[in-house]
C-alpha cells in the first residue's frame, strides 16, 4: 500500500495562536480584521488542507468554521487543542491498503447525529472506499463495480460475498459537516447523508469504471 503524510506542512504551517499580548477581556468577542481573528482564519485554512491524510480533525473543523461570526477566547483555545493534538500525533501516517486479488466493491459508510452542534443543527459523516470481494455461490451475478448500502450487516454481507480483507479498505473520500436540511428526527439526516454518500458512491463509480474499461458509447455511436 501507500503512506500519506503531511508531517513538513503540519510543523511549518499549523502552529498554536498566541494570545499572549491581549487580555481575557480584550479576547471575549474579536472582531473582524483583528490580528487574531486573522491567524484564526490562516490556521483554519491550513487545518483544512490537513484533513487530506488526517480525516479526524474534520468535525472539529466542522464545528470551528460555524464560530467565524462570534470569535472568542473560547474558541482559540478550541482550536490550539486540536492544533496541540495534530503536532502531538505529528508521525502519523494515512494508509491506503494495495487491494488483493478480487472484485471491487464501493463501500460506503455513513452515520449522522441529530442537533449534534453547537446550534443544534445536525452533522454527518460518511467514507467511500473501495473493497475487494469474492463472490460466493450464493451470491448474486455481477459484473463491474457494486455499491454496497452502508445498513448492510457483516452477516448479509458474508451471505454474498468472501471479503478478501476487512482491513483492505482503501478510503477514496471521507467528509464530516454540517447536514444540509434541518431534519426532524434521526431517521431524516441519516436518509440525507445516505442520499449523499449514494451520489458520490455514483460518481466514484462511473470515474473507476472509465479508468479500468474506457468511456462508454454515447446513444449516437
Amino acid at each position: 500500500g501507500m503512506h500519506y503524510t503531511q508531517k513538513s506542512y503540519i510543523k511549518e504551517k499549523c502552529l498554536p495562536i498566541s494570545t499572549a499580548a491581549y487580555t481575557p477581556r480584550e479576547l471575549q468577542k474579536i472582531p473582524d480584521g483583528h490580528p487574531v481573528y486573522k491567524a484564526f482564519r490562516n490556521r483554519l485554512g491550513s487545518l483544512l488542507w490537513v484533513t487530506k491524510t488526517r480525516p479526524e480533525i474534520e468535525f472539529d473543523l466542522s464545528i470551528l468554521a460555524s464560530m467565524l461570526a462570534g470569535l472568542t477566547l473560547s474558541t482559540i483555545q478550541y482550536i490550539n487543542s486540536v492544533i496541540s493534538q495534530l503536532l502531538n500525533t505529528v508521525d502519523q501516517e494515512y494508509f491506503v491498503p494495495r487491494l488483493p486479488p478480487g472484485e471491487l466493491v464501493i463501500q460506503g459508510i455513513g452515520d449522522a447525529s441529530l442537533g449534534g452542534r453547537p446550534d443544534e443543527s445536525s452533522q454527518g459523516s460518511r467514507v467511500v472506499g473501495l473493497m475487494s470481494v469474492e463472490e460466493t455461490s450464493s451470491g448474486i451475478p455481477s459484473s463491474g463495480m457494486r455499491f454496497l448500502p452502508s445498513k448492510t450487516s457483516n452477516s448479509e454481507l458474508n451471505n454474498q460475498y468472501k471479503l478478501n480483507s476487512y482491513s483492505s479498505f482503501a478510503p477514496i473520500e471521507y467528509k464530516s459537516s454540517k447536514v444540509r436540511r434541518k431534519g426532524v428526527s434521526s431517521f431524516d439526516v441519516e436518509t440525507l447523508v445516505l442520499v449523499d454518500l449514494a451520489d458520490i458512491a455514483y460518481v466514484i463509480g462511473l470515474l473507476l469504471e472509465e479508468l479500468l474499461w474506457g468511456k462508454r458509447p454515447t446513444l449516437a455511436q
